[in-house]
């Protein structure tokens, strides 16, 4: 028996171990491309500003979060909802990073560009073949990421941050959902900090079929343990 404190509190417990279940789980399967897909035809611009109130509540005070206008529509057919997620787990990263820092002047900038691509461009954690894209370019001037780590860092469970900060999910998730819209995501450094792109099929650009449909290939360059192993969790609760 137990008093009504105490039954409180376990019934706290087992809210919080469920819903850190149901986390652990829903990046998993948007790694794995497994979640529920629903593609709409898009103006991606116009799906990330809707988004900006919400995105800046995730940054709070650690930086200012500032959209760039883009230049006319970026035409694309995704599932906004996976957008949404991508651009949450991108961004509260970049907020993470730029608070490890203590940095007073933290930014985070999000941009968007019409890429046309002539050939494949050689990028991590995989190329992206040659086609008309609608671009997300996410940057941040926080402290980077070693170059060393670059390669792994969309790998499951993988995580720079400290311990009990984070599940090594967040961007296995982002790679698994820009994957399963038919795109990729590309991470690279800058002179202040860390710039991450989603790269999607652009539907007003002429190549973006041949585009689409090689985006599904998979690519060589991306190591193979995110592919060829099963992930089992074992968690004490």
């Amino acid at each position: 028996d137990c008093d009504g404190h105490d039954r409180e509190d376990l019934v706290a417990s087992g809210r919080l171990a469920l819903s850190r279940s149901r986390e652990l789980t829903r990046q998993l399967l948007a790694f794995a491309r497994r979640q529920p897909f629903t593609p709409e035809s898009v103006d991606l611009a116009e799906v990330v500003r809707r988004f900006y109130d919400l995105l800046n509540r995730a940054v709070g005070r650690r930086a200012t979060l500032r959209i760039e206008r883009s230049v006319g529509s970026l035409w694309c057919r995704v599932d906004p909802h996976h957008v949404e997620r991508m651009l949450t787990n991108l961004v509260v990263n970049a907020a993470d990073a730029i608070e490890e820092t203590r940095r007073s002047s933290g930014r985070i900038v999000v941009r968007f560009e019409r890429v046309d691509l002539a050939t494949v461009r050689r990028a991590l954690p995989g190329d992206v073949p040659a086609g008309s894209y609608a671009c997300v370019i996410i940057e941040d001037n926080g402290g980077g990421i070693d170059p060393a780590r670059l390669p792994r860092i969309f790998e499951p469970y993988f995580t720079t941050k400290p311990e009990g900060r984070g599940t090594g999910l967040g961007l296995a998730s982002v790679y698994g959902m820009a994957r399963q819209n038919d795109g990729q995501v590309t991470v690279s450094e800058v002179p202040t900090g860390t710039q991450f792109t989603l790269w999607f099929p652009r539907l007003d650009g002429g190549s973006a079929t041949s585009a689409r449909q090689k985006a599904a290939v998979r690519d060589e360059r991306v190591p193979v343990s995110m592919f060829d192993h099963r992930v089992l969790i074992v968690e004490d609760i």
